[in-house]
């Protein structure tokens, strides 16, 4: 099998969970807003696929991305401190 093949099933995959997942967050009607860390690691992430030719530098803001994404879910999971 070639791998362009397999890697459009991974993406269309993950698209299709993403999807999922975005009908099941609007269904709920309790949108959430985007904070400033999860919008910085979104950033992070979509900088590290277009810098995907130097794999070091796109692999470690991939990464990094990642863990400021985790950072947020945790924070939210919590609560407001006070």
């Amino acid at each position: 099998m070639n791998m362009t093949i397999v890697y459009v099933g991974i993406v269309a995959g993950a698209l299709l969970i993403l999807a999922m997942l975005a009908y099941a967050t609007v269904k709920s009607g309790r949108p959430s807003r985007l904070t400033p860390l999860a919008a910085l690691a979104f950033v992070l992430v979509l900088a590290g696929i277009l810098l995907g030719q130097e794999r070091l530098i796109g692999y470690g803001l991939i990464a990094l991305g990642v863990i400021l994404a985790l950072i947020d879910i945790v924070q939210k999971s919590r609560g407001p401190v006070g």
